[in-house]
């Protein structure tokens, strides 16, 4: 889950004199909203394997997690800008993502042992002897490789406690030279001899054994109780991201405000609360139980709490247009400019959410602390400050698609610098470039459809845009990462994201200049304007690249 962007740098206060606005001032409060989701980001992966789910678990879950909240941002969205109502909308979805990520802490845990050949042992008491396996849920297996003079059929009996085992009766069998009808064991009534049997026969088994593993707890319950509580609150927190998004834009718009920099404001929460929750974890602070992530929740649900009273405070003004809901939508998918958009922030979500999923598993098993999960955020978002500080002025400077190009640079330096790291501390560095891969790329993607967008769809149009990263993009590199990732390994899809990144880098810088050369080689007469985006461009050069790539 990605940071919410920060609500309260966005609260203007005017001072009125004799009907004139005499100030306008903006309260930098630190934003509840980002770091409330921000403090759990690190921690939501490993906790699945904390509770006892395997790797294909996890990959299925995050797979299948960004489809389950595919169309809530759309449609609420929608619903938002029809009616206009932001704040009890938001304000709801704010109390059911709190107590539905507060619930991901009971569910109950499982443990299955990795496994190993079921054990092969004798019984033996004054009824006979048998050879006794652990069939472990699977029919009995049958002997093999070898001739006996009658039919050698295992039985089903009880083991310890309610398991089923598979008893292989000793009758008529042959030891040297001697043959015997049977195996019988001096023994007290209702007591026997168990031993430990070993197969030794020309090296091979007389038993084809099945792996087995011990369980504790029902997996099965494990899987799809996370799977239902957590697939309904991520499908709450997009809804709530979106309609944050829209209103911050929409503030920001009216008040001349710099999205970059209240960007700026919500990611500095975010890199403070995250190390705090991580350094909660490793000293147990606040621990019940098998509850070892409690803290992360007790930050959250604080923040959270926070974050809703900071809205019922907001003046939240936005334009209202009684139309279709479906036409909503459809008037945006027809504007190239912004479909042009969508496949950019699908491409770099696929590497985003591949990143995201298993980058803290890779970590993790670098043997890297929670504190060290926790300060990947904050590295990643002390280099992004200054420039979303001036982020107006980089993004005119840049322009947007150059931006989104260094997204997908950022990323080839990213994955290939994770596959060459043995100390998880390295890890710190490459985060920095968060500032190109996230930040400054959300900055971009979020003003360009801002602008592209009519001002009635402003809600529609960012949950497009976050569908389109943070869902269906999210989706598809898991899913296809994670298959990856299970049969090569982490470093070997490391080091191929980074080549398939840099291609889609060059590729879109191809394209880019190409269209802008033919453009220029057209004999029309531009209207005179200014422009620059990377250098000196001729007035009135207009891609559909370039087409936002003024000042916000």
């Amino acid at each position: 889950m990605p940071p919410l962007v920060s609500l309260t740098e966005c609260i203007v206060q005017e001072v009125v004199d004799n009907g004139e606005v005499l100030a306008m001032r903006r309260c930098k409060r630190c934003p509840p909203s980002t770091s409330t989701l921000g403090c759990l980001i690190p921690f939501l992966t490993i906790h699945m394997r904390f509770i006892g789910l395997n790797k294909q678990e996890i990959t299925w879950i995050n797979s299948v997690l960004p489809l389950t909240s595919l169309l809530g941002p759309p449609l609420v969205g929608m619903m938002a800008d029809r009616l206009g109502h932001y704040r009890p909308i938001t304000i709801f979805c704010m109390l059911f993502a709190a107590i539905l990520h507060t619930a991901l802490l009971f569910v109950p845990s499982c443990e299955v042992s990795p496994p190993v050949e079921a054990p092969l042992t004798l019984r033996c008491n004054p009824a006979g002897a048998a050879l006794v396996v652990d069939p472990c849920g699977n029919p009995c297996p049958q002997p093999i490789t070898l001739e006996f003079n009658r039919t050698f059929e295992p039985k089903l009996g009880k083991g310890e406690g309610d398991d089923v085992m598979c008893y292989y009766p000793q009758q008529d069998f042959i030891t040297d030279t001697n043959q015997y009808t049977g195996l019988t064991c001096q023994a007290t009534p209702n007591c026997e001899v168990i031993c430990n049997a070993t197969e030794v026969v020309n090296g091979t088994h007389f038993l084809q054994r099945p792996q087995c593993s011990k369980v504790k707890g029902n997996p099965k319950l494990t899987l799809w109780l996370y799977f239902g509580v957590r697939g309904l609150a991520e499908m709450f927190s997009a809804i709530l991201v979106s309609l944050l998004e829209a209103v911050a834009l929409t503030m920001v718009h009216q008040h001349k405000g710099d999205y970059g920099r209240e960007k700026m404001f919500g990611l500095l929460a975010v890199g403070v609360f995250s190390p705090i929750s991580g350094y909660l974890i490793d000293n147990q602070f606040g621990t019940f139980g098998g509850y070892s992530y409690a803290p992360v929740f007790y930050v959250f649900n604080g923040l959270m709490l926070v974050t809703a009273v900071v809205t019922v405070a907001l003046p939240i003004e936005v334009q209202v247009e009684r139309m279709s809901l479906l036409k909503n939508i459809t008037q945006l998918i027809h504007t190239t400019e912004l479909s042009i958009l969508l496949l950019l922030m699908t491409l770099l979500g696929i590497f985003w959410g591949y990143l995201k999923t298993f980058v803290y598993l890779y970590l993790e098993d670098l043997h890297a602390s929670k504190l060290l999960l926790g300060l990947t955020l904050s590295f990643g978002i002390v280099p992004s400050l200054p420039f979303l500080y001036r982020s107006t002025a980089v993004v005119k400077y840049c322009g947007h698609h150059y931006l989104i190009m260094l997204a997908f640079l950022g990323y080839c330096i990213r994955f290939a610098g994770l596959s060459y790291i043995i100390n998880p501390w390295w890890a710190l560095l490459l985060e920095s470039l968060e500032l190109f891969t996230l930040n400054l790329m959300n900055v971009s993607a979020a003003t360009l459809a801002y602008k592209l967008s009519p001002k009635t769809f402003v809600a529609t149009a960012q949950a497009l845009v976050w569908v389109s990263h943070f869902n269906i993009g999210r989706c598809i590199g898991t899913f296809v990462g994670g298959h990856l990732r299970t049969k090569y390994g982490d470093v070997p899809v490391f080091q191929g994201a980074a080549i398939v990144s840099a291609a889609c880098a060059a590729v879109y810088l191809g394209i880019h200049h190409l269209v802008k050369y033919l453009k220029a080689r057209q004999n029309v007469q531009p209207t005179p304007r200014s422009s620059r985006e990377n250098g000196n461009i001729p007035n009135g050069h207009y891609t559909p690249l370039q087409v936002a790539d003024e000042k916000f």
